[in-house]
């Protein structure tokens, strides 16, 4: 418990460090509504997202409460979907921007906040571009190991970019003829250093560009 003008602790308690953070919470919420039952209105409860969870319900719905909801809960990217697609946003700020809506979730009428800040949006954008830029890495390193291949100007590197090992795949055509009745799909234009990159990529593929596993 911390003061209203500063977050100054009054109260608390050291918890295990394996105990779950979901069932202290729970364990904290029943112990405070038993003490609010003494206290003057208004009463309210704030805390994190560890505080919003269906055990927690029938607590959080004797009291006024201020939370996150946790993304892990499915509902919450159909409310994020539900506002994308909605009425016009509300400015806070010129970075930030929000959307309310009312809903009723775990048997409780409640009013919901979407969030959209430029600051966010810019993280996620960070964090997509690093996961990307890793998931190329590892594409290239699962490719060719310790191979080399012709670079831009023809010279050997072992380490190409995701974007020039497909272009390595450039020029190759999928024929379609029919002979005596009888459709037939070949492939045209592969050379060696194409056929050396798709033996890599497993058998499927090598059975969809109709050259054999090495």
């Amino acid at each position: 418990m911390v003061s209203q003008d500063g977050g100054i602790s009054f109260v608390s308690k050291s918890w295990n460090g394996n105990t779950s953070d979901t069932h202290g919470f729970q364990k904290r919420a029943e112990a405070l509504m038993r003490a609010f039952k003494d206290t003057p209105s208004p009463r309210d409860l704030v805390a994190d997202a560890k505080l919003y969870c269906e055990d927690n319900a029938a607590h959080l719905a004797k009291f006024g409460f201020i939370t996150r909801i946790p993304a892990t809960l499915k509902v919450v990217s159909q409310v994020i979907g539900q506002a994308l697609q909605g009425a016009p946003w509300q400015s806070f700020d010129a970075n930030t921007r929000y959307q309310s809506l009312a809903l009723c979730h775990y048997g409780m009428a409640q009013r919901w906040l979407v969030v959209s800040s430029q600051a966010a949006l810019e993280r996620a954008d960070a964090t997509l571009k690093r996961a990307t830029q890793r998931e190329e890495e590892a594409i290239t390193k699962q490719l060719f190991h310790h191979e080399t291949v012709p670079n831009q100007i023809n010279q050997p590197t072992a380490s190409p970019t995701l974007r020039w090992v497909f272009q390595l795949l450039e020029g190759i055509h999928r024929v379609r003829m029919t002979v005596q009745g009888q459709v037939h799909d070949l492939i045209e234009g592969l050379n060696d250093v194409q056929i050396k990159r798709l033996r890599l990529l497993g058998n499927e593929v090598c059975r969809l560009y109709q050259i054999s596993t090495g």
